[in-house]
């Protein structure tokens, strides 16, 4: 209970202070430990966290990309224990001048011999959703197009991530406890589709006025359309054990990631 209370009043506090770059309160001699603890989070770096932490302790995955603006630091009601709240950077809000921030996650950490004992997730406030966010407006930024991403999924969603290599984009949408994925590969063409050769993709109507092609593939279905001169290759795949991928739920997928023409 006095966990909970303390978590509470953390948010407050966090909610009225405004960190610079990287921050960590001073927690009797421990503020620069955590000042390099925040630095290592921030970039990533696997080396330098794992000369902060005992071996036999395994740092929280972070399933978003987005960079870590801070990190503050209180005391815990445990004995060589303190709570860490990480902030996000986004800049995602047109509205906010020099990057806004939000909560990351809220960690509790022991500490013995100078060095991190234990790690408990308190709060997970990270949305692998903003990986799609930042490719996708970093695609638009370069090439003025804008790529469209499911707002339907069959499953739960656990990453997502992706790339952008020259004018193509790819987009992974993953749950790695079953495992399936939507896979979409979107780039520029002249204006009519490629299909890939010797296919036996048939055609289909799709709501608000698309049409597209769909074909079975040996771990599920594909597909493809055109938007705006982009042509889209959407894949659904499952393992058929855990899910089974069908001609159905893709083209809910589809059917979920544009808007009217």
């Amino acid at each position: 209970m006095k966990l909970k209370i303390l978590t509470l009043a953390l948010l407050v506090v966090f909610s009225l202070v405004a960190p610079q770059f990287i921050i960590a309160e001073s927690i009797n001699n421990s503020g620069e430990f955590f000042r390099h603890f925040a630095r290592a989070l921030h970039d990533r770096d696997e080396s330098k966290l794992n000369s902060l932490i005992d071996p036999s302790v395994k740092i929280p995955e972070i399933k978003e990309n987005t960079p870590i603006r801070g990190l503050e630091t209180l005391p815990s009601p445990r004995k060589n224990t303190y709570v860490i709240i990480g902030s996000f950077r986004d800049d995602s809000f047109d509205d906010c001048i020099g990057g806004c921030q939000r909560i990351a996650f809220i960690w509790e950490v022991s500490m013995k011999s100078d060095r991190i004992s234990k790690i408990k997730v308190i709060s997970d406030e990270a949305n692998p959703f903003m990986n799609e966010l930042i490719l996708t407006k970093e695609y638009k930024e370069k090439f003025n197009k804008q790529i469209y991403g499911p707002g339907y999924f069959p499953f739960k969603i656990t990453h997502v991530s992706g790339k952008i290599s020259g004018k193509k984009i790819t987009l992974y949408y993953k749950n790695v406890n079953t495992p399936c994925v939507v896979n979409i590969h979107a780039e520029p063409t002249a204006g009519e589709l490629i299909l890939p050769k010797g296919n036996m993709y048939k055609p289909i109507t799709l709501h608000k006025g698309y049409k597209g092609f769909i074909g079975e593939l040996p771990e599920g279905y594909e597909l493809i359309l055109l938007n705006d001169k982009i042509q889209y290759n959407v894949k659904l795949i499952g393992d058929s054990t855990n899910y089974k991928p069908s001609k159905r739920d893709l083209i809910k997928v589809v059917n979920s990631m544009f808007p009217p023409k």
